[in-house]
């Protein structure tokens, strides 16, 4: 090995060795953002899941009581033949600020 080796020759050799390695980089780079852009070209693609339907007002007793679910106990407890104060009771505990004696003798009609 020579000792009078050209230090200028050594630093412009180690420039033209990194600028290959930062082309490299560049070039994966560019690969890698065209790749970034299709996922999101597809992704975007995807249709959004749409939010579910608030459920109707009338729906929904004081204090946002499930009505429909009460009116199915109710026409359950009438077609079972519970005693009305009783279902009222239950009712009343189970489904706080609905009717529930406008819901039995709904129930009690749809009955027939």
């Amino acid at each position: 090995m020579s000792t009078d080796a050209d230090p200028r020759e050594d630093a412009l050799a180690r420039i033209a060795a990194l600028e290959a390695r930062l082309a490299a980089h560049a070039q994966e780079a560019g690969a890698l953002g065209d790749e970034l852009a299709a996922v999101r070209a597809a992704v975007q693609a995807i249709p959004a899941v749409p939010e579910p339907a608030p459920e109707p007002a009338a729906a929904r007793g004081e204090d946002g009581a499930d009505l429909s679910g009460a009116r199915l106990v109710a026409l359950d407890m009438v077609m079972s033949g519970v005693p009305r104060d009783e279902a009222v009771l239950r009712l009343a505990a189970d489904f706080p600020g609905v009717d529930v004696a406008t819901l039995l003798d709904e129930a009690a009609t749809s009955r027939g």
